[in-house]
């Protein structure tokens, strides 16, 4: 390869001056003059790979340049940890620091606002979140975000599990996707449980993805509202539910706009409680709330 440098040492006369010659004054001007040009080019060419090549015993900047037909083995994600110091309110995630944030909140209202994605090309973010405490904690995203999968917005916590979510855009930030990373069973938890219910049961679809109800003996209809005007999103609740005694049974119709739910399989309504053991329900639409389904688990 041709360089500035290899131009400047190719014109050197390495047999300059002449032994027994009288050698003119010009050759060694010009000689010299180029020895001079050929370690200057050296030089530059030395500082331009000091600020662009690969080092191995520091951080390589590669300004979202393509690496191409690489084959990576053992690598690992750099971890940026903030949990430590424990934050609420507006909490601002640099993309550039890591692929992978670690926060700790305290209880509260918390909306996470993830910052500098690249201007182009595909990228994600993994994010961890700690509650500090069982008090409530709300978790949002800012911006415009589209959940994917099982998750709704904000997600609301009463526990100190882990809750992680990745995050990912394709268009520079105007649109970022969100989907919950194995969120545990205790997000957005509506407890009720010390209110007995009976008659109709009201249950919004905004109050979590778990709800908790204990129920009295009779016939009692659950009714479930709310639901996600999105047709092409699955919006999915379980619902547990306790009889106060196994006296009498409890039997519970599942309705939404009106209309009963649809059951799954053999499954029929409406559904019996004969035990004070709790019982468990999936409910789920597709389509806004148009069709909802009811799977009685466990059974």
């Amino acid at each position: 390869m041709t360089t500035t440098a290899s131009v400047y040492f190719n014109k050197i006369r390495i047999d300059y001056p002449q032994a027994g010659r009288d050698n003119d004054s010009q050759g060694f001007r010009d000689n010299f003059r180029n020895i001079y040009n050929a370690f200057s080019a050296t030089n530059a060419d030395l500082e331009y790979l000091k600020l662009n090549s690969i080092t191995l015993g520091g951080n390589n900047d590669f300004g979202y340049n393509t690496i191409k037909k690489a084959s990576l083995q053992s690598c690992v994600t750099k971890i940026v940890d903030y949990s430590p110091n424990p934050t609420g309110g507006n909490i601002y995630v640099d993309y550039t620091e890591s692929n992978y944030q670690k926060y700790a909140l305290d209880a509260g209202n918390s909306t996470f606002y993830v910052q500098n994605w690249p201007s182009s090309g595909y990228a994600e973010i993994r994010l961890t979140v700690t509650p500090t405490s069982s008090g409530t904690t709300v978790i949002n995203f800012a911006g415009n975000i589209s959940p994917v999968g099982y998750i709704d917005l904000p997600v609301v916590v009463n526990s100190t599990d882990i809750q992680t979510f990745d995050l990912w855009t394709d268009n520079g930030g105007s649109t970022v996707y969100i989907q919950g990373v194995d969120l545990s069973p205790t997000v957005l938890v509506y407890n009720t449980t010390t209110v007995v219910q009976t008659g109709t049961i009201n249950v919004s679809y905004n109050n979590g993805r778990y709800q908790k109800y204990t129920v009295n003996t009779g016939t009692s209809t659950v009714v479930i509202s709310n639901w996600p005007a999105s047709t092409n999103t699955l919006a999915l609740i379980n619902l547990s539910f306790k009889s106060t005694t196994t006296a009498y049974e409890s039997t519970l119709t599942f309705r939404s706009s009106g209309v009963n739910l649809k059951t799954i399989g053999s499954q029929t309504q409406p559904f019996t409680l004969s035990t004070t053991a709790t019982q468990f329900f999936e409910v789920w639409t597709d389509d806004g709330g148009t069709s909802v389904y009811v799977l009685q688990k466990g059974v």
